[in-house]
């Protein structure tokens, strides 16, 4: 095991956490991200790029289990970069195969690029608001999307729609007082990052 490069991405991962946990204290979660974590994110995910050209994906063998979910990790929140995130989801994939990683891993990859490209989800993993100002996710079909959550060892999609309801009563977060600003936002902001074409 590389001890180093595990204990490093172990370190890029924290730090994105406890910015995370500070934004939540002081109420700037809810809110567009600052510039300071924006800048976090794109820092560590070109960090996560050169060890891959390095070493390959960083899995369990390499780095160990934490090591290796840290990786996941960083390479969940460079939502800033699209196409880095592409990049890290094809290298994940043999990586999964190969037991190096967790197919949860691959599986939350894979939403989260397709709910930032505004597609349909194939584990239905990442949640929005609706014109009712009600937490929706966009799956084809939600039962066969709970079953494929159900072999990953995750709740069905209810269950986790009740959860996340309760961590953002229990965090202060609200839904947008205006949807077709939030909506036109995240719009501007998946153009601008390059999600989706003008």
């Amino acid at each position: 095991m590389n001890h180093e490069l595990r204990q490093t991405l172990i370190d890029m991962m924290q730090a994105e956490t406890h910015l995370w946990q500070e934004m939540t204290e002081d109420g700037r979660r809810y809110g567009d991200a600052t510039d300071i974590f924006v800048d976090l994110r794109i820092k560590n995910a070109e960090a996560l790029e050169q060890i891959i050209k390095q070493y390959g994906w960083p899995g369990k063998s390499l780095v160990g289990k934490e090591g290796a979910n840290a990786a996941f990790r960083i390479a969940r929140t460079a939502i800033d970069k699209p196409a880095l995130m592409q990049h890290f989801l094809k290298y994940i994939k043999p990586a999964v195969v190969a037991g190096e990683a967790l197919p949860l891993h691959q599986a939350c990859l894979q939403d989260c690029i397709l709910f930032n490209q505004g597609q349909v989800q194939e584990y239905g993993l990442f949640f929005d608001w609706d014109e009712s100002g009600e937490l929706v996710v966009n799956v084809k079909d939600r039962s066969q999307a709970n079953l494929k959550r159900k072999a990953l060892g995750l709740e069905t999609i209810e269950e986790a729609l009740q959860k996340h309801k309760q961590e953002l009563q229990q965090e202060s977060g609200v839904q947008p007082q205006d949807f077709k600003q939030h909506r036109r936002q995240a719009e501007e902001w998946a153009r601008r990052v390059g999600w989706i074409s003008s």
